[in-house]
C-alpha cells in the first residue's frame, strides 16, 4: 500500500486532536483546493517541469517551508523523497522542497525538477504523475490532490477547453475550445459528426462554437495530426443543452432514498430530497456513468425522482447523482458506499468487495462517494429475537474501537464475534461500538461520519454486523451505537449540495437547509448541524429509527450532545454549557419520536452541561455520561488535597437526579489511560510508589471496586480491565494504538482482569446495588462505602492514602462478617474496632459470604482484628513498652493457659506456640525484624489481640 495514499484520501486522519470526542482542526490543517501551474503544459517523464502553487490568501501561505509530495496513482509506485514528517530525514525531502517567494502581494511555491528523478523505478510507461503541496507534517496543512498528463513522446497533445465533460449550455450559447500541442499540427473540430473547423500549422488551437440544439446532448471531437506523430490523436468531449426538469408527482409511497418495488426486481426507484435545486441527474454502472437526458431526474417540489429499470436481480449497481451540473453526490440513504479507498480493505475483512468503478472516477476526493443499488438483497434472518435486554441501571457497557481491538487483518465484526466469550466472561451486559457509519478513510476513530446509513466497509458486511449484534443478544449482551449528529464531514449528501468549496473557505453555503456556515458553540469540528431545522430533525429520526429496526441495536449514544443547539455561544465555553431550553427542547423532541416506535430504547448523551439542565433530562429518562476520570485519577496516583480525589460526582443521587441515569466511567476513549498516568505521576512514600507497575495495577483494582459498586450504570474503555498503559497520544491522540492482548498473560494484569470480572458477577448476582440502602464517603483519603438490603450487609474500605493508617471499622452491625476476597471471616463484637490498612489497601465486607471467588487478586489477607475492646476488659490489659525494642510484658488478663501467635501486617503466623499466664507475662519478640505485628492471646473462651510495633 502507498503509505501516503492512507493520509491523503483521509481529510483529518492522523493528526487531529480529540477533546472530550471534539476533532480540534486548525486552518492550516483542512486541504486546500489549490491547483499548480506546471511549465511546460505538456511533458513526458524525462522533461524538467517547473510547478508552483500560489498559496495567496490561504493558510498555507504562513509555511515557512513547504515541499512536494509525487506519486504515480494507481500503482504501487512511490517517490523516494516522500517522508513524513519532511523533517525526519533532510537529505532526501530537500529533493523536494519548495522556494517560497513573496512578491507583488502573492505568496508563490515554486520547484523544478524531472518527473524520472524522483522515483527509484522506471516510470516511462506511466502516463499519470500525482502531486500536492504539504507542510513539514500533515497537520501543518496541504492542497488536495492534483493528477498531470504525462506525455508519451516529444510530441504530445493537451485539450485545454472544456475541462469537464458533458458541458451544460444554453441553445445560442458559445463554448470555448481549446487545444495545445508540443510541435506544430493540424487541429481539425467536429461537431456531431459534422466538421465545423480546420487550423493547420500551429501549436495552440481555440474555436468559439455557438451551440444552435433545442435540447440533448452533443458529442464533438477534435483531431490533432502532424508528421512527427506515427497516428492521429483524438480528443472527444460532449455538451448538453440545458432544459428545464420535468415536473411530475411522485408515485405513492416514494420516499428520500433508494425505492424498491415488492414483485419486481428489475427496477428501483430513486429520490432525493434538495430543496432549491433546479436539476438533478443519475449517474451509474446502468448508463456507463454518463450524463445523459434520458437520465434527468422528475422534479416533486423539493424532491427529485426516477425510475431505474432493466436491473438484474441480486446485482450491485453503483450510482450517483450530479446536481445542478456541478455536485456530484452519493444518495444520503444508501446503505453501501463506495469509494476509491476500498482497494486498501482486505479481502479476510470484506470479501468479494465491489471494486471502484474506474469511469466513476473524478479528479476532485469528494465527489468520489458512490451509492448501491441491489434489487433481491438476501434478507438477515434473525435468530434472537425474543431477547430481552438487561435494566438500564444495571448496564455495565464495554466501549470498544473495533480498529484498535484487533490486527490489521483481523479488524472485523466476524473477530468480534469470536470474541464475544471473552466480553461475557468479563461481567459486561453491553457493548458501545465507537462509531461504524460510513467515515472518511479506512482509519479513524468514526467521529468523521459521512453517510449515516450505510455502515463503514472497514469493518466488515453489513450482515455481519448484523450477525455480531444477533450473537451478542444470544449471550445477553445488548450493543450501543456511538453515533455523530452534532457534526458530519464532507462529502456528507447534505452538506456538499450546498457548500463553498473555495480554497481558504471550504464551509457549508447559508442556504443550506441542515448545516450552519458557523458552528453556534465551542469546540466543533467539521461542519455544524442546525437542530432547529425541520430538515436535520427529519434526518435525525430517520435515521435513529433505522438502526433500531434493521439492526436490532438497543441504544445509542449522542457524541457531544451538548452542541444540538443554535443558541450562540462563540468560544465561550461557560456559557455554553449554561442551562438551555431550547437545547433541552431539541433533544426531548427527539426522544420522544424514538420513544414512539421504540420505547425501550436507551439514549445516552455525552453532554456535560450545567446540572440544572442535566437534571431534567435525566428525569426525562435520557441517560447521559458521567466523567469521573479526574477524581478517580488522583484517587489511584493518591492526591487528595484540596478534595481532588472526592468521588460523589459519580452517584445520581447526590446530583439531585431522581433515577440512576448516570453512566459513571473512570476511563472512556477520550481520558489518558489511568495505568499510564499512573506510571508517570503517581505519588510516593519512603519505598511505597504508585509509579511501581503493581502497586498500580492494586490501586486500580481498589478504584474498580469504588466504582462498579456504586448504583447506577457504570462503563468502561477496553483493556481497562488489564491496566492498558499506553498513551492516549501515542500515534497521535486518534491514531492507531498498538495491541497488547498479551497483557492477559501477565500475572499481575490477569489478576485486574480477574477482579473486574467477581466485582461485575458480584454486582449482577445480588440486588444489594438496586434495592439496597447506600451511604457512603467518597471524600478523602479513606472511602468507604456501607450498603444493606433485607438479606445482607456490605462494608467497603479503602486506603488511598501512600501511608499506613490505623482505620476505625465502624461496621454496620455485629456479627459474622466474612471477607470478600479471601473468604475468611471473623466475629465482629465490637463495630468500631479499628484495623491497620496499608497504602493501597482495600476489602469488601459481607455479612453473607460469597462463594466462589477467586482467590489471591489481592495482596491482603482478612483484616479483622481487634485493636478496641469491649470496655469492662479494655482498661485491664496492657501490652508495654510499645514500641518494643526486643522484650514486652502483658498484665491485666485472666491466668491461664494461652495460644499465642504473633501475625506480621499481611495476617501471616511468624511466631507461635503454648505460654501460661500468672499476673503477668513477658515475652521477647528479638529475632523479628522492625516493623509491625499482631499478638495474638486465645484461650477457652476468648481471644484478645494487641498491636505490636517493633523498632
Amino acid at each position: 500500500m502507498i503509505e501516503h495514499y492512507k493520509t491523503y484520501k483521509n481529510p483529518f486522519t492522523g493528526f487531529l486532536i480529540l477533546l472530550f470526542t471534539f476533532f480540534f482542526a486548525t486552518a492550516a490543517a483542512q486541504k486546500q483546493d489549490i491547483k499548480p501551474t506546471i511549465s511546460p503544459a505538456i511533458f513526458t517523464y524525462e522533461t524538467e517541469i517547473t510547478v508552483t502553487y500560489d498559496v495567496t490568501g490561504t493558510p498555507l501561505a504562513s509555511l515557512a517551508n513547504a515541499w512536494i509530495w509525487v506519486w504515480i496513482p494507481d500503482t504501487n509506485i512511490d517517490a523516494k523523497y516522500n517522508v513524513n514528517p519532511a523533517s525526519d530525514n533532510a537529505a532526501l525531502t530537500n529533493n523536494a522542497k519548495f522556494t517560497k517567494a513573496v512578491a507583488d502581494g502573492k505568496t508563490t511555491f515554486t520547484i523544478k525538477f524531472k518527473p524520472k528523478d524522483f522515483f527509484a523505478t522506471d516510470i516511462s510507461a506511466q502516463r499519470k504523475l500525482g502531486m500536492l503541496l504539504k507542510g513539514n507534517d500533515w497537520a501543518n496543512g496541504q492542497t488536495t490532490d492534483f493528477i498531470a498528463s504525462i506525455a508519451e513522446n516529444k510530441f504530445s497533445t493537451l485539450l485545454v477547453k472544456p475541462v469537464t465533460s458533458p458541458v451544460f449550455i444554453n441553445t445560442n450559447s458559445t463554448l470555448e475550445i481549446g487545444a495545445i500541442s508540443s510541435e506544430s499540427a493540424t487541429f481539425q473540430l467536429s461537431i456531431n459528426g459534422m466538421q465545423v473547423d480546420k487550423k493547420t500549422g500551429i501549436t495552440s488551437y481555440s474555436y468559439a462554437h455557438v451551440a444552435t440544439e433545442t435540447s440533448g446532448i452533443v458529442e464533438c471531437s477534435l483531431e490533432i495530426s502532424s508528421t512527427l506523430a506515427a497516428e492521429d490523436t483524438m480528443m472527444t468531449f460532449s455538451y448538453i443543452i440545458r432544459s428545464a426538469t420535468v415536473q411530475l408527482p411522485r408515485p405513492a409511497g416514494i420516499i428520500p432514498g433508494i425505492n424498491y418495488q415488492e414483485g419486481d426486481a428489475t427496477k428501483a426507484t430513486l429520490c432525493l430530497l434538495a430543496p432549491n435545486k433546479s436539476s438533478v441527474f443519475v449517474l451509474g454502472e446502468f448508463n456507463d456513468f454518463t450524463v445523459s437526458p434520458a437520465y434527468q431526474m422528475y422534479r416533486d417540489g423539493e424532491y427529485f425522482w426516477c425510475e431505474i429499470n432493466a436491473l438484474t436481480p441480486g446485482t450491485e449497481y453503483a450510482f450517483q447523482y450530479l446536481v445542478d451540473e456541478t455536485i456530484y453526490v452519493a444518495d444520503p440513504f444508501a446503505d453501501k458506499i463506495l469509494d476509491p479507498d476500498d482497494q486498501y480493505i482486505p479481502s479476510t475483512i470484506y470479501p468479494n468487495l465491489k471494486p471502484y468503478p474506474q469511469t466513476a472516477l473524478h479528479s476532485k476526493w469528494y465527489q468520489n462517494r458512490l451509492g448501491i443499488i441491489q434489487t433481491n438483497k438476501p434478507e438477515y434472518e434473525w435468530q434472537n429475537i425474543t431477547y430481552s435486554k438487561p435494566q438500564k441501571e444495571n448496564l455495565i457497557v464495554y466501549e470498544l474501537l473495533i480498529r484498535d481491538f484487533f490486527d490489521s487483518n483481523n479488524r472485523s465484526y466476524n473477530k468480534l464475534i469470536d470474541t464475544l466469550s471473552y466480553l461475557k466472561n468479563l461481567g459486561i451486559n453491553a457493548i458501545e461500538l465507537m462509531p461504524v457509519m460510513e467515515f472518511q478513510g479506512n482509519s479513524s476513530w468514526g467521529y468523521n461520519p459521512t453517510f449515516m446509513f450505510a455502515p463503514d466497509k472497514a469493518y466488515g458486511t453489513a450482515t455481519k454486523l448484523k450477525e455480531f449484534i444477533d450473537t451478542a443478544h444470544g449471550q445477553g449482551i445488548a450493543v450501543i451505537l456511538d453515533i455523530v449528529f452534532n457534526h458530519q464531514d464532507i462529502p456528507n449528501t447534505y452538506a456538499a449540495m450546498y457548500f463553498d468549496f473555495t480554497e481558504g473557505i471550504f464551509r457549508p453555503t447559508s442556504d443550506n437547509p441542515w448545516f450552519n456556515v458557523n458552528a453556534t458553540h465551542p469546540f466543533s469540528v467539521f461542519f455544524d448541524m442546525n437542530h432547529e431545522s425541520e430538515y436535520t430533525q427529519q434526518y435525525m429520526d430517520t435515521t435513529l429509527h433505522y438502526w433500531v429496526h434493521e439492526y436490532h441495536i438497543d441504544g445509542y449514544r449522542f457524541d457531544l450532545s451538548k452542541g444540538f443547539t443554535q443558541t450562540v455561544s462563540g468560544s465561550d465555553v461557560g456559557k455554553w454549557g449554561q442551562k438551555d431550553q431550547s437545547r433541552i427542547n431539541i433533544i426531548t423532541r427527539m426522544a420522544d419520536k424514538v420513544w414512539s416506535h421504540s420505547p425501550d430504547t436507551w439514549l445516552i448523551l455525552e453532554h456535560f452541561a450545567d446540572n440544572s439542565e442535566e437534571t431534567i433530562l435525566a428525569d426525562y429518562g435520557l441517560m447521559l455520561w458521567g466523567n469521573m476520570h479526574g477524581s478517580y485519577k488522583e484517587t489511584i496516583l493518591g492526591y487528595h488535597e484540596n478534595n481532588k480525589s472526592n468521588l460523589q460526582w459519580g452517584y445520581a443521587p447526590y446530583r439531585g437526579w431522581s433515577d440512576l441515569n448516570l453512566v459513571t466511567y473512570m476511563e472512556s476513549h477520550d481520558e489518558e489511560r489511568q495505568m499510564y498516568e499512573a506510571g508517570l505521576y503517581g505519588n510516593s512514600q519512603g519505598d511505597y510508589s504508585v509509579k511501581d507497575k503493581t502497586t498500580a495495577l492494586n490501586r486500580i483494582k481498589a478504584a474498580s471496586t469504588f466504582l462498579y459498586t456504586v448504583p447506577g450504570p457504570k462503563l468502561f474503555w477496553q483493556f481497562g480491565e488489564l491496566g492498558y498503559d499506553i498513551s492516549i497520544e501515542e500515534n497521535g491522540r486518534t491514531g492507531e494504538k498498538p495491541l497488547k492482548w498479551e497483557y492477559y498473560d501477565d500475572p499481575e494484569r490477569k489478576k485486574l482482569h480477574n477482579l473486574t470480572a467477581e466485582l461485575l458477577e458480584f454486582r449482577a448476582t445480588n440486588n444489594i446495588f438496586t434495592e439496597g440502602q447506600f451511604l457512603w464517603s467518597p471524600e478523602g483519603e479513606i472511602k468507604r462505602i456501607v450498603m444493606g438490603d433485607d438479606n445482607m450487609k456490605m462494608l467497603i474500605i479503602g486506603n488511598f492514602g501512600v501511608v499506613d493508617h490505623m482505620i476505625a471499622g465502624n461496621f454496620p452491625e455485629p456479627g459474622e462478617w466474612y471477607d470478600f476476597f479471601s473468604g475468611d471471616s471473623y466475629d465482629v463484637v465490637n463495630t468500631g474496632m479499628e484495623m491497620f490498612f496499608e497504602p493501597g489497601e482495600f476489602h469488601i465486607y459481607t455479612t453473607k459470604k460469597i462463594e466462589g471467588v477467586k482467590t489471591g487478586l489481592v495482596p491482603w489477607g482478612a483484616n479483622f482484628v481487634i485493636t478496641a475492646l469491649p470496655e469492662d476488659l479494655a482498661n485491664r490489659q496492657t501490652i508495654y513498652p510499645n514500641p518494643v525494642n526486643n522484650h514486652f510484658t502483658i498484665s491485666g488478663l485472666k491466668n491461664g493457659q494461652y495460644s499465642m501467635q504473633v501475625l506480621d501486617i499481611h495476617g501471616q503466623p511468624v511466631k507461635h506456640g503454648e505460654i501460661s499466664l500468672n499476673d503477668g507475662f513477658q515475652g521477647s519478640i528479638q529475632e523479628l525484624p522492625s516493623g509491625f505485628y499482631f499478638l495474638k492471646l486465645t484461650n477457652a473462651t476468648e481471644e484478645f489481640t494487641f498491636k505490636l510495633l517493633k523498632n
